[in-house]
């Protein structure tokens, strides 16, 4: 096993740094050294525990309770957010009959939240089911709704300083 960071990229570093990905890539599978490819920063398994993890603080919200449904059919679940940020979610199924066949729609589910503005929804990916805890990463394909999380986040993250 191998570590290596590619300089200068972010969470998408084959599209923010193609050229450098697709070379890490195909030169490790061809079985040669990585080390001294261009853009890459070789790393030992020691210096990758030691890396500062970035993360987004989890927010609790006030009004946890609210409901997932299929964009394609009735199934609707009620559900409570344990913890959220702008890239995902946590939630409980409250139906636990209801888990598997909403974890079995994990690209098909979205969640609804309520801001000032009203009732509004955002696209979900379930990655993780345990028990009834869903962990769930928001697709981001619209600007507009990402925009309306941003700020359901913040004014979350607000409301609990006040409190």
């Amino acid at each position: 096993m191998e570590f290596a960071l590619i300089a200068n990229a972010d969470h998408v570093p084959q599209l923010q740094r193609r050229k450098e990905t697709m070379q890490l890539f195909s030169t490790y599978m061809r079985g040669e050294p990585i080390q001294e490819l261009d853009g890459i920063i070789p790393m030992s398994r020691a210096q990758m525990h030691m890396m500062e993890r970035r993360g987004e603080e989890r927010i609790v919200v006030q009004q946890p309770h609210t409901i997932m449904t299929h964009r394609h059919s009735e199934l609707q679940a009620n559900v409570k957010i344990v913890n959220i940020n702008f890239f995902g979610v946590l939630i409980e199924v409250q139906e636990p009959n209801k888990t598997q066949e909403v974890g079995r729609y994990s690209r098909d589910m979205s969640l609804h939240l309520r801001d000032e503005q009203g009732e509004f929804t955002i696209e979900c990916l379930i990655f993780e089911m345990k028990q009834n805890r869903l962990r769930i990463l928001f697709k981001h394909g619209s600007f507009d709704v990402a925009d309306r999380l941003l700020q359901y986040v913040q004014r979350q993250k607000e409301a609990l300083l006040v409190h």
